[in-house]
């Protein structure tokens, strides 16, 4: 029912007015916030296809990486397998090495030996030469290296038999003429065969009856029990 005033008169209903007053949509403002929010989608839209864009291609970049991780894989077995066959070489150009390093210590060792016998020889040949035959029978002393020493040791010896061929000859001398003892009872005289022997040492065409005088040495000093020069 409506309102009346004092006079009579209706009163008319503001709050029905008011409320379709504010009913009344305000289509500029719709319109403003309509094309702000366009323009945030489409801002939106542009980072979305830029991330987009940086997925495709940390996507493509991955995929090389995978790619090159797989190659490096690869490279890392081949170079595992040649490690391991360089180790297995390395144990057999050892073992050949330490083969090759005794033989060569072996040579070493020869080689020393050579060289011995050549100062050895070239010292009796030098200085000793009359001594030469009883090297070629292995009578001279050992030679060590040390010449000095070995020289002593040689001129000892060519002393000793100086010595003794000059008993020989003395003893001959005061003997007064030849022994007439019965032939078959004679014991050759040793000091005699040293005598000869220094005499024809080295001669060419003395050569057998050195040895025959090498053998009957040999055979009174067997008999004697003496050392043999």
């Amino acid at each position: 029912m409506p309102k009346l005033d004092a006079e009579g008169n209706v009163i008319p209903d503001n709050t029905e007015t008011q409320t379709q007053t504010q009913s009344v949509p305000d289509v500029a403002k719709l319109v403003t916030e309509l094309n702000a929010a366009n323009a945030a989608l489409a801002e939106k839209d542009k980072q979305y296809k830029g991330l987009q864009t940086t997925y495709n291609a940390l996507h493509e970049s991955n995929k090389v990486l995978l790619s090159e991780k797989e190659t490096l894989l690869a490279d890392q077995a081949t170079i595992k397998n040649q490690m391991e066959q360089l180790g297995n070489d390395q144990g057999n150009f050892k073992a050949q090495f330490d083969e090759l390093t005794g033989k060569y210590q072996s040579l070493e060792g020869e080689k020393g030996k050579l060289e011995l016998k050549l100062s050895r020889s070239d010292l009796i040949l030098g200085d000793f030469a009359d001594l030469l035959e009883f090297e070629q029978k292995g009578l001279l002393p050992e030679f060590d290296g040390d010449e000095e020493a070995f020289k002593a040791k040689l001129t000892t010896f060519k002393e000793t038999l100086g010595a003794q061929s000059k008993q020989a000859i003395d003893d001959e001398l005061e003997g007064g003429g030849p022994d007439n003892t019965d032939s078959t009872n004679t014991k050759p005289d040793r000091e005699k065969i040293i005598t000869e022997m220094i005499k024809i040492a080295g001669v060419q065409d003395k050569a057998d009856r050195y040895e025959d005088l090498r053998d009957q040495l040999d055979a009174i000093d067997a008999k004697d029990g003496k050392p043999v020069l």
